[in-house]
């Protein structure tokens, strides 16, 4: 589960708790897609500080904050840097708490959704052209940010009544047949997260059920 948000606290690059210690190891690395990455890290830590102003300079980037930089930075990309903010979102999303998660859900979700058409919109794209997609690791990555997401919800009929949630439910199900099988690993992943303090509501254990019988 995620963290609670009362026990949140902010993050600075020796924090031992920071979700990117890692990855910015590899800030030097001649791994390219690592340093691209901090970049990406370190443009996302200016933004933070720029909207706080120069009073909070000081002070570390809470997980929540580097969740809502990195969400907004999804919107407004091209498909690398989806996929390429995507790979940073799921290092700092299993450390954010839960109620930011639950606030904002459908705005969340529809970010989310939006990525995943644009990346299956090229996969379509590129098999019509008789190539083959190139975006299993993205994809596997909004699965699994989808599944934490909807996790954190509450397990209530009005969770699994809404559309945004129906609608996130249903694109981790569509990926359980997926041909690539580590999607179709990270959807039944993400199926039995949800499931997870989820199963007792009857709508959600119905539509599962029906497609996994």
């Amino acid at each position: 589960m995620m963290d609670d948000e009362d026990t949140e606290k902010t993050l600075s690059p020796e924090d031992p708790g920071d979700p990117f210690t890692e990855l910015r190891r590899h800030a030097n690395s001649s791994h390219a897609g690592k340093r691209r990455l901090n970049i990406i890290l370190a443009a996302i830590t200016e933004i933070v500080r720029e909207h706080r102003g120069p009073s909070s300079e000081s002070t570390g980037i809470s997980c929540t904050e580097y969740f809502a930089g990195l969400m907004t930075s999804l919107e407004g990309s091209d498909l690398d840097s989806k996929a390429d903010v995507l790979a940073l979102l799921m290092m700092v999303l299993p450390h954010t708490p839960a109620a930011p998660l639950r606030a904002k859900f459908k705005p969340i979700a529809a970010s989310l959704l939006a990525a995943g058409q644009a990346f299956e919109a090229q996969e379509t794209g590129a098999e019509d052209e008789g190539g083959g997609g190139s975006w299993s690791a993205p994809v596997r990555h909004l699965i699994e940010a989808v599944g934490i997401v909807l996790q954190c919800q509450s397990a209530t009929l009005a969770t699994w009544t809404a559309p945004a949630a129906l609608q996130c439910l249903n694109f981790v199900l569509h990926h359980l047949e997926d041909r690539r099988a580590k999607v179709r690993r990270a959807a039944q992943a993400s199926v039995l997260r949800i499931l997870d303090g989820h199963a007792s509501v009857t709508p959600l254990r119905e539509r599962v059920f029906s497609l996994t019988a």
